[in-house]
């Protein structure tokens, strides 16, 4: 399993990471990032769901080793969006008093919640607006969202 939470890094929180890292502003990337977590895992031949969101859920029963993994991509996708809030606190597109690794906490939460909604094969649309709903929450006004429709 070790080996496999690997791959994962490589193909999949890579690019989330990526993302995070680019200069973009706030609305365009959280946009983005429905995009990813709402595709078609089907037609893209991929599982529902997170492999780091399932393997976070059953931690208690992973050895030292695949726990020590788990607790260290987590820190890191966490850092990740710490440093996208905190660079979008400066340029203005997201506006809060909270602290910013709280709502990476809770940037991470609203995805991992939406790709467990998917493992479990609830509804797209309504996965997808519930989504668009909690990314949306950190947003300084109504006038500067990302479009929550497509």
């Amino acid at each position: 399993m070790a080996e496999a939470l690997g791959l994962y890094y490589d193909r999949v929180l890579t690019p989330a990471y990526q993302l995070l890292e680019a200069d973009g502003p706030a609305p365009k990337v959280l946009s983005t990032f429905v995009d990813i977590v709402m595709t078609d895992r089907d037609a893209a031949g991929m599982p529902k769901g997170c492999l780091l969101t399932k393997l976070r859920h059953s931690q208690m029963d992973a050895g030292p080793k695949l726990s020590r993994q788990i607790q260290e991509s987590e820190a890191a996708l966490i850092t990740r969006w710490q440093t996208f809030v905190e660079r979008s606190i400066a340029n203005g597109t997201v506006a809060t008093d909270l602290p910013s690794n709280l709502l990476a906490i809770y940037l991470e939460a609203q995805i991992s919640l939406a790709m467990w909604r998917q493992s479990r094969g609830c509804d797209d649309e309504t996965t997808r607006e519930v989504l668009q709903l909690g990314l949306a929450a950190i947003l300084p006004s109504a006038d500067q969202h990302v479009s929550l429709r497509d």
